[in-house]
């Protein structure tokens, strides 16, 4: 349903927070370093990128999971990190704080259930 990326705007242990994105990403470390402390996002997670044998509603759950494991990790590393939230891979948003991500994510299995209904 959406694409939520992240981006490190400044991390106090910087090889934890490498360490981190490379979990979530087929990025290089250079190009990692390279994007830390921009606004370029390391990370993208898709709500929809789980798998098949999921029902949507359990798989968007699981995701949402693991964009709040990241958060975790990041913040863990000492990371001020910037969060947006993107409809289409070249659609840009404003950033959202961490509550917004939460009614963003609750809206979302709302609006499954309702298709489901």
């Amino acid at each position: 349903m959406a694409l939520y990326s992240i981006a490190i705007h400044s991390a106090a242990d910087e090889l934890a927070a490498i360490k981190t994105v490379r979990a979530f990403s087929g990025r290089s470390i250079e190009h990692i370093r390279g994007h830390l402390g921009t606004e370029h996002s390391v990370i993208t997670i898709d709500t929809t990128a789980y798998g098949i044998e999921l029902e949507p509603t359990e798989g968007h759950k699981q995701q949402h999971a693991i964009i709040r494991g990241v958060i975790e990790q990041l913040k863990a590393a000492g990371c001020e990190i910037v969060l947006r939230y993107q409809v289409t891979a070249d659609d840009m948003q404003d950033a959202i704080t961490e509550a917004e991500l939460e009614n963003l994510f609750a809206a979302e299995l709302t609006y499954l259930e309702q298709e489901r209904d």
